[in-house]
């Protein structure tokens, strides 16, 4: 693929990331940890689903060239989506000064690609053997920045592989997803506060203030142990299948605001009674870090159940694949196109 085509890919969280960088006034350090936390988790539970999308073939085993004589091979790629909560993402991104996504939808589409190869067929034994990968070096400069990576393979026994009847195949991998999408904001960056209490039944308002340039980072990766069950079968020039997949994910996301011009400023009516070294503690307390920006990380490990399904459309020796996808923990779901050479 292209590198405008992978740019493409991800136009949708670049234009989220970009778009935030205003930066709002008036709000609550607190309103903002807290939304940036929910995002990270919501995003880590989000990934594994991701993850997932490529090597999907139609065929539940892609058997031999020549029976009992040659492997058989293809090689092609798949893109697609898969989806998020979009509450947690426009919850961050209104904090942080982005007013509305522009589209009405409850999940957030996630996109995926990745060019992918299959060889089956060993000595006449009902296994194959799979490689995806999707890279895309980290890309943009000073003012934006992302990067992409997907690694994943599987190996694919046939329990059934009969003329006439279904293919049935029982397959176990692994996933890796890495990314990340980043940039300046310029401008004035904006402000948030946070309170202490004065002792006397009221509080004091203590400003953060983000400086001028600030700029934003979201990164995400996730690792998976992959197992699925899938049953096809062929019709003419039509191979529709379906699948389960049992999934166990170690998953981390998280947001950095870097601000090298940050300002902490007490509030006025505390009296000498907090410097900017009191507020930079008390931030410390709250698992936040001072020293130039704001940052929220959240980990995930949990097991997943998908289905998965569509149907392959058989051209001599190309194939389209139709694909979807539905992640049980959460409703999230997903869909794929893919085309390949096989033979």
């Amino acid at each position: 693929m292209t590198k405008r085509i992978k740019i493409g890919i991800f136009a949708l969280l670049f234009s989220l990331a970009v778009s935030s960088f205003a930066f709002s006034q008036n709000h609550s350090l607190g309103d903002l940890t807290r939304a940036a936390d929910n995002f990270a988790t919501t995003l880590a539970r989000s990934l594994p689903l991701n993850s997932a999308l490529g090597l999907n073939w139609s065929d539940a085993y892609i058997g031999q060239f020549f029976p009992s004589v040659t492997p058989s091979f293809g090689v092609g790629f798949t893109v697609g989506i898969t989806t998020m909560n979009r509450p947690a993402i426009e919850d961050l991104a209104v904090l942080l000064g982005f007013d509305g996504m522009g589209i009405n939808i409850e999940r957030f589409p996630f996109p995926a690609y990745a060019g992918e190869a299959r060889i089956g067929g060993f000595f006449g034994l009902p296994f194959d053997v799979g490689l995806k990968v999707g890279v895309l070096p980290p890309v943009g400069g000073s003012d934006f920045s992302f990067d992409y990576t997907l690694i994943g393979g599987d190996i694919r026994y046939a329990i059934l592989d009969r003329p006439f009847l279904p293919t049935v195949s029982l397959g176990v991998g692994f996933n890796y997803l890495r990314g990340g999408v980043g940039g300046s904001g310029g401008g004035d960056g904006g402000s948030f506060t946070f309170r202490t209490s004065n002792g006397l039944g009221g509080y004091w308002d203590h400003t953060v203030d983000l400086g001028g340039s600030p700029n934003i980072d979201l990164h995400w990766r996730t690792f998976s142990l992959d197992v699925k069950a899938q049953i096809s079968h062929s019709f003419a020039i039509a191979t529709p299948f379906f699948g389960v997949g049992w999934s166990l994910a170690w998953s981390r996301a998280g947001y950095e605001v870097g601000a090298p011009n940050m300002v902490l400023t007490p509030d006025a009516g505390a009296g000498g009674a907090f410097t900017e070294d009191d507020i930079r503690a008390h931030l410390r307390s709250q698992g936040i870090d001072p020293r130039g920006g704001i940052s929220s990380h959240e980990d995930e490990r949990a097991f997943n159940v998908r289905l998965f399904g569509g149907v392959g459309f058989n051209m001599a020796f190309f194939v389209l694949d139709l694909g979807a996808m539905m992640c049980l923990r959460d409703a999230n779901y997903g869909a794929s196109i893919g085309f390949r050479f096989q033979m």
